[in-house]
């Protein structure tokens, strides 16, 4: 990602969190930011840095829930378990018959066993990792340039949130 486009999309980012936050809606939930030591201990546990869009969306609220649909909390402490990017990433790459590869890091659970992931070996682009699909002859398939488009559709349009912000 070029430098305008990281700046833009910071720029979009930071709109759309401040629409999450201006919601008075019980059927969103953000979490508090997160620590640089919350996110250094999370990048040591799965030994590679996390993508800077991720890492500008914890610093301001570590999680988002919105009915079921949640993101992964960074962090060494992190509860229930089901929440934190560490428990999800050790479970998913050590302890399932279909583990994922070390440079695919899952951030959104779809609550069906498959997830939305950052694929490290392509700048971080968004894949949906489909736990019963056997990847060993093929690349999972790109969803989304950024977190941003993947909080936009999965968070907001397909839940129908009124957030009154631009974010186009």
């Amino acid at each position: 990602m070029n430098m305008i486009n990281f700046t833009n999309n910071r720029f979009m980012l930071s709109k759309l969190i401040a629409g999450l936050e201006a919601l008075d809606s019980p059927m969103v939930s953000l979490g508090d930011p997160a620590s640089e030591r919350e996110i250094k201990e999370t990048e040591a546990h799965i030994g590679q840095y996390l993508p800077d869009e991720y890492k500008e969306f914890v610093r301001k609220h570590n999680g988002l829930d919105c009915l079921c649909e949640y993101i992964l909390r960074v962090g060494n402490h992190i509860q229930p378990a089901a929440y934190s990017m560490n428990n999800i990433f050790d479970f998913e790459h050590f302890d399932v018959c279909n583990p994922m590869p070390h440079h695919i890091i899952p951030f959104s659970p779809d609550g069906y066993g498959n997830h939305y992931c950052f694929d490290m070996q392509n700048n971080g682009k968004i894949i949906f990792w489909q736990h019963d699909i056997d990847y060993s002859d093929r690349v999972p398939e790109v969803v989304y340039e950024s977190m941003l488009e993947m909080i936009r559709e999965v968070f907001i349009d397909w839940n129908e949130l009124n957030i009154d912000t631009p974010l186009q």
